[in-house]
């Protein structure tokens, strides 16, 4: 049912904002008077700046989130929000834990880069294998003649032998894979052209040597493997590293998140607070009658300073910009989820939940009365569990109904 509001003025000074901010929304359904100034209160600058410092640290918890899956829960949290100087000092911790957290990703991807890319040459260098000379020979540039280095696909072999050997080319064969014919080709620099166009018809595919292909395959392979092992020792000596500059860091971390979700009701609150000619700040809004004592009692325990709350009923102008608070019992819930499914009435008109219940149990009813399938959807009812035990008054309503109309 609709539940009577206040008009609630809380006036505090600035070091106690947070406060009374947090208890505003832990200890009553607030709603702040939204004013029109966006995100941005310039009349009150130590606000914004808890706003931007609270907003700073949030982003960055959300990228160390990332790096740490799930951020750990503290054993002991903190009950207060945190004040301006907290919040900085928070970020200032929580930037060097992001600096060494980026630097060891950036290493770390530098690294999987040199992995792949060794990766890449020792395949590279697969058909190379059966050779006994230095590579470095094949990219050397020649007075007479061309090297050339590539594949053709096994079937074209002989057909490009015997056209090379015409222009006088020799074909030298050194590995075979994946269907394809490894060739090392010399042909003379005067038919160098004749003998690219020679090796083009039978789709051949040139293979330049890489600058690491320097000596014998067999001692490249070896020099390869060797520097992926030092790659592969130097990322795990960075990942140990990090665990030792993150170790014993769980509980002032949770500690931090804890913090800002505490530091989060005045940092929204912050473009909604009114800065008055003595330095206090007034922040507006509205709450339910009913959680009004159980506030009042909760600043005087918890605001050690000089505080100000008034209080008092919408007037008659308000009423579309007061905020509609409603609360049923557990047998009317389920029908005000549908009505809801329509809108929410506005503070002070008509609620029709109650009605809404009779017409639809009747209307049920009516329209299903049986008595078997009524005690089936009473049975259902029944054996509804978790969450979906909420439906469980509507549908034994609706179980009824058909049945009496059956």
């Amino acid at each position: 049912m609709t539940q009577k509001m206040l008009h609630v003025a809380l006036e505090t000074v600035e070091a106690e904002a947070p406060r009374g901010a947090y208890l505003l929304a832990k200890y009553g359904v607030f709603t702040p008077e939204h004013s029109l100034l966006g995100s941005y209160n310039p009349s009150n600058s130590g606000g914004q700046r808890y706003h931007d410092a609270t907003e700073l640290a949030r982003g960055r918890l959300t990228r160390l989130a990332a790096h740490y899956q799930a951020l750990p829960a503290a054993a002991a949290e903190p009950t207060e929000p945190p004040t301006l100087s907290e919040l900085q000092e928070i970020n200032a911790w929580l930037e060097e834990l992001l600096h060494v957290t980026d630097t060891c990703r950036a290493k770390r991807e530098q690294f999987e880069r040199e992995q792949r890319h060794e990766a890449t040459l020792l395949d590279e260098l697969k058909p190379f294998k059966t050779l006994d000379f230095d590579l470095t020979q094949l990219a050397k540039p020649k007075r007479f003649i061309e090297t050339l280095v590539g594949s053709v696909p096994e079937s074209a072999l002989e057909a490009l032998t015997t056209d090379l050997e015409q222009v006088g080319g020799i074909v030298e064969l050194f590995g075979k894979q994946s269907g394809r014919a490894f060739l090392v080709v010399v042909c003379p620099q005067l038919r160098c052209l004749l003998s690219r166009a020679l090796l083009d018809k039978h789709h051949w595919h040139e293979i330049h040597l890489p600058a690491e292909f320097s000596g014998r395959p067999q001692e490249i392979e070896s020099e390869l493997k060797n520097l992926c092992q030092r790659i592969t020792h130097s990322v795990d000596s960075l990942e140990q590293s990090h665990r030792h500059t993150f170790e014993g860091i769980e509980e002032r971390l949770a500690h931090v998140v804890k913090s800002v979700e505490l530091a989060e009701p005045y940092a929204q609150l912050v473009a909604e607070t009114v800065a008055e000619p003595d330095g206090k700040l007034l922040i507006r809004g509205w709450i339910p009658q009913r959680n009004l004592k159980r506030l009042q009692a909760q600043l005087a325990a918890a605001l050690s300073r000089e505080y100000r709350l008034e209080t008092r009923a919408p007037e008659p102008g308000e009423r579309e910009s007061v905020p509609s608070a409603r609360r049923y019992p557990i047998w009317l819930g389920p029908f005000a989820e549908l009505v809801r499914g329509y809108g929410i009435p506005c503070y002070g008109d008509f609620d029709p939940t109650l009605f809404f219940m009779f017409s639809f149990t009747a209307m049920f009813g009516m329209m299903f009365g049986d008595v078997g399938h009524g005690l089936m959807i009473a049975l259902a009812a029944l054996a509804l569990r978790g969450d979906a035990k909420r439906f469980r008054p509507l549908l034994l309503a609706a179980g009824a109904s058909a049945c009496g109309f059956g």
